[in-house]
């Protein structure tokens, strides 16, 4: 019998065809051949009987063919298999059924077609050429072997050759593998490895682990990281179990064997299986995202070339004239701030694109980097894995989600959003631990010397100077990127201490007030250090007089970011311009030179670039901006504003912070620093006449910027309230401070996520925010007759036209939706929860008793934490309307929370949810404002942290993706029931457009 051999490569099953009766006479009953599966002439004969095969079996006297396909007997790829002693002029038709071939191998239903031919010589074996044997594996209805014996007289044993696999059209449904070491089927979710199996597995790759010749069927190292073809930004949800799948097996067999072919795998995986569609039909998300999954699934089948064979090199790209240009620019800028990449949106607008490959430019590349000599390894000394700090699965998941969004793949195509995808599926345990032994073999320099300079090159970007020539850009490879930020996390601690105090990380914010330099000790300062004239830059950070700071802030800021605000004021998309503004164009272009500069030395040039935003905020919004306007604008988002804050207002709070955080390390260079400098204590007294009294912080109190600037907000917020014009002007500044009216602002404005919103829309809701009308004055609604103010609030509350049917439905979609990706299998609008009121009774127009239509629940919740199930009502109120005014004036919460206890009193629907096992939670929203009621949030923070799990991501995250995707469906909807009313009224519609 053949036995089973553990080898490496590729392992096959093994056929022997043994004649039970010849030379060596009738087996014995102890033969274990004659307790095989075909035992027997009769056994075989009343199976050919069965399924039908003619005439009996014709073995001769006594005797019978053995057939034995073991349970997984496996020998190398061209082992052979012994035939036994054969009978002349025999022609056998069987048909082996499930007894002979174990289901647990092949299918059921599989034939083994067996064909031999020609003569044997008279020492008993083959000629040359006079036998040929081919044996080979296919489905089929009727299974069969067809097995031609060779003429003559018995002779001696012949010997040939069988190969093949189990074929892939039983494993693939089957979700089974081929064991790479014992060659037995296995589950894919062992990662082609049973466990059983594992101790000889890693025995085989601890004596054979550095093999490093690179398999020739597959493309060469060069080969994979030349090719240019682009990979997906993002593994669409439909392919991210597979994909995860296949890079688990790829890592795990690059960490466990480190050979050749095993990194060669690895790294063609991404381009492989995530190529980027070339062409218009395949950029459609869902072919895109179907063509993903069916990559995948031939990857896991084995079909390694045919995927790589399948690329396309992408066509070169063409120069595009001026107005193409500006467009694709747009359309980069949306694209990556849909990602959430800001910054680089931002840049995106103003900055030139890369230079197209050419012959000049990679001749200016080269220029840049010169060939060197190679290093002489050999004066590092012996290696030294015991020094490698240990590699832990905490530090190897926290360094893939450190990388930024959208952050650029390396010469592989591999992306760390390929990698943060895989942690959020099923599989994310099991790569997480192979990236674990990936990265530690790689920081021990393990890895074969084939792939090191691959693994440690880079591909090139060229991008333009602006004083003329070529600035290269080195992307490297994702795999050794992680491990570099594993090992600096490992050392984080350590590497501040060792190079204290040559990095600080702190700024010097008093240096700007030496105006007399004769106090100064310039034994303080490095070797050579001279001061050239009265004043100078360090760091970026003016110092020197008032002029000398205000001329260096308008220069070296200002007029830079002039072009950047110019930009941002032409593009399409207000919605991202905003966000742009608020994150990379506004505040935070200066918050370095606030943070290290007196406010009173460069308080003429922050006035100045405080005028350039509020320039374009108008263009942003088409819209005049007058002083009151935007005093709120520059709120921050919490307390009712956009957030844009003003740079001459914030700029002593951002002073303070800074001198209070850093008097420790100041001190620590230099025992006779001292803070309280004259300017420093006049800036602390202007932020003290500006906050609250209850806002004043006492002696040497350390706040954060946050703090102190939220101060400042809160005194600007108040002022705001006492000046309103009337009740309704406060209650609407009370309305926009409560949780997660803002939201909507925050949103990443990405179509794929159902957060983006209209250019028209996003106008409009900017004018509710603001107060800003958006009609010239007040008339009739068209569709209740009733009076429609010139702000708007009448059309979120109408109650005719269908408007908050419609938004009461959006949010519940999406309610449902959410709930259904944390896994909590939601019902919407679930039927027959509460017994049937007494108007509900008797019997329908069909004779059958009526189904209560009491529906408590527009989200059906089964399992709801400890109490069962809950019934989530969602509803909508409006605090501006007449009744509830005045009480919105003075306390913004009271409109949402007074109605979610209406709602539990109304119909008695709590008590009698109760009655039937049910949490009633209602779901509560202010329409005007946004914000939500105290139970609303709390039970959107705990979804939100229920869907983050599943996600990997932080419950904090999980809960404002949650509240953005609720606010922008909110207020979508109010800015459709406001255009539609306006639309009926055209002496209106100008408004909207009137800058």
């Amino acid at each position: 019998m053949c036995r089973r051999s553990h080898v490496s490569g590729p392992l096959v099953h093994c056929l022997r065809v043994h004649c039970l009766q010849g030379a060596h006479g009738p087996l014995s009953r102890s033969s274990p051949l004659r307790r095989g599966p075909l035992a027997h002439r009769a056994g075989l004969d009343r199976q050919r009987s069965r399924l039908g095969a003619p005439g009996p079996c014709a073995c001769g006297r006594g005797g019978c063919l053995d057939l034995l396909l073991g349970n997984g007997l496996s020998a190398e790829l061209g082992a052979t298999v012994v035939f036994g002693w054969v009978r002349p002029g025999i022609l056998a038709l069987l048909h082996p059924a499930h007894r002979f071939i174990r289901p647990s191998n092949v299918a059921a239903h599989t034939a083994l077609t067996v064909a031999a031919t020609g003569t044997l010589s008279d020492a008993g074996l083959p000629s040359q050429g006079s036998l040929s044997a081919a044996f080979a594996l296919f489905p089929a209805a009727a299974t069969e072997m067809l097995c031609g014996l060779l003429a003559g007289p018995p002779t001696k044993a012949c010997v040939t050759t069988w190969m093949t696999t189990a074929p892939a059209e039983y494993l693939q449904p089957h979700r089974l593998d081929l064991c790479s070491v014992c060659g037995l089927l296995v589950g894919r979710r062992y990662n082609g490895v049973h466990p059983r199996c594992r101790p000889h597995s890693r025995h085989h790759v601890a004596n054979h682990g550095h093999a490093s010749a690179q398999d020739p069927g597959l493309p060469s190292f060069s080969t994979i990281m030349g090719h240019t073809a682009p990979t997906l930004r993002h593994v669409p949800h439909v392919a991210r179990a597979a994909w995860a799948q296949c890079l688990a097996r790829a890592v795990a067999a690059a960490a466990t064997t480190n050979t050749g072919p095993a990194w060669q795998e690895l790294l063609m995986l991404p381009k492989a299986v995530l190529a980027a569609p070339l062409r218009g039909g395949g950029r459609h998300h869902k072919q895109a995202a179907l063509s993903t999954l069916r990559r995948c699934q031939r990857w896991l089948a084995g079909e390694r070339m045919e995927l790589w064979d399948e690329l396309v090199q992408p066509r070169p790209s063409r120069a595009r004239a001026d107005g193409v240009e500006l467009a694709a620019q747009h359309t980069c800028c949306c694209a990556l701030a849909a990602e959430g990449e800001l910054s680089r949106a931002c840049a995106a607008l103003t900055e030139p694109p890369p230079l197209p490959p050419s012959r000049a430019t990679l001749e200016a590349l080269a220029a840049q980097h010169p060939q060197a000599a190679p290093p002489d390894v050999a004066q590092l000394g012996l290696a030294r894995p015991a020094a490698v700090p240990e590699v832990t699965k905490e530090n190897v998941v926290r360094g893939v989600r450190s990388f930024s969004r959208a952050s650029a793949p390396g010469p592989s195509g591999l992306r760390a959003d390929h990698l943060k995808e895989t942690l959020s599926t099923a599989h994310g345990d099991e790569v997480a631990s192979h990236l674990v032994a990936l990265c530690q073999l790689l920081a021990r320099g393990e890895a074969p010397a084939l792939v090191a300079p691959h693994l440690a090159g880079a591909r090139l970007h060229a991008l333009p100077k602006k004083q003329g020539g070529v600035r290269p850009i080195a992307v490297g490879e994702t795999l050794r990127r992680l491990v570099s930020k594993v090992l600096c996390q490992a050392v984080r601690e350590d590497a501040v201490n060792h190079f204290w105090p040559l990095q600080t990380r702190a700024a010097f914010p008093g240096l700007a007030c030496w105006a007399d330099w004769s106090a100064v000790d310039f034994s303080l300062f490095p070797a050579g250090f001279a001061v050239k004239g009265a004043a100078f830059d360090l760091l970026g950070a003016p110092i020197g007089d008032s002029e000398y700071c205000t001329q260096a802030t308008l220069s070296d800021k200002v007029q830079k970011a002039g072009k950047v605000l110019d930009a941002l004021g032409e593009l399409d998309n207000p919605q991202v311009s905003l966000q742009l503004l608020r994150h990379c164009a506004s505040f935070t272009e200066l918050v370095h030179n606030m943070r290290t500069t007196p406010a009173g030395l460069h308080s003429a040039a922050l006035v100045a670039f405080d005028g350039k935003v509020r320039a374009c905020l108008e263009s942003i919004g088409c819209f005049p901006v007058p002083d009151r306007i935007w005093q709120q604008a520059t709120l921050g988002v919490k307390h009712g504003g956009l957030g844009l804050r003003q740079c001459a207002v914030h700029a002593t709070a951002a002073y303070l912070a800074s001198v209070a955080t850093t008097q420790e390390a100041c001190r620590g260079l230099d025992g006779r620093y001292n803070p309280d400098w004259p300017t420093s204590s006049a800036t602390a007294a202007t932020y003290k006449a500006v906050v609250l009294e209850a806002d004043r912080f006492r002696g040497d109190q350390a706040h954060r910027q946050q703090a102190l600037s939220a101060a400042l907000d809160k005194a600007q917020l108040a002022q705001l309230l006492v000046t309103a014009e009337d009740a309704s002007g406060r209650a609407h500044l009370q309305l926009l401070q409560q949780p997660a009216a803002g939201a909507w602002l925050l949103a990443r404005p990405s179509p794929a996520l159902g957060l983006d919103l209209d250019p028209a829309f996003f106008r409009v809701l900017l004018r509710f925010r603001l107060r800003i009308p958006v009609a010239s004055s007040d008339g009739y609604c068209p569709l209740c007759d009733g009076i429609a103010d010139r702000f708007g609030d009448h059309a979120r509350a109408c109650p005719c036209g269908g408007d908050r049917t419609k938004r009461h439905n959006r949010l519940r979609t999406v309610l449902a939706a959410k709930a259904t990706a944390a896994g909590l299998s939601p019902e919407v609008e679930k039927m027959g929860l509460l017994p049937e009121r007494p108007e509900e009774l008797g019997a329908s127009e069909v004779g059958r008793p009526s189904v209560s239509q009491r529906r408590p629940a527009d989200v059906y919740l089964p399992n709801w934490g400890a109490y069962g199930p809950a019934a989530m009502d969602l509803a909508a109120t409006s605090g501006m309307r007449g009744s509830v005014l005045a009480t919105s004036a003075g306390d913004g919460a009271s409109a949402a929370a007074n109605y979610e206890i209406r709602k539990k009193i109304h119909h008695n629907t709590a008590q009698l949810c109760a009655g039937q096992g049910l949490q009633f939670i209602p779901l509560v929203v202010e329409a005007c404002g946004g914000g939500w009621g105290p139970t609303a949030v709390a039970t959107f923070r705990k979804l939100g942290a229920l869907h983050a799990s599943r996600l990997g991501m932080s419950a904090s995250d999980g809960a404002e993706q949650l509240f953005q995707a609720l606010s922008v469906a909110l207020q979508r909807e109010n800015a459709r029931a406001v255009l539609r009313r306006l639309a009926e009224s055209s002496d209106s519609v100008p408004s909207l457009a009137e800058p």
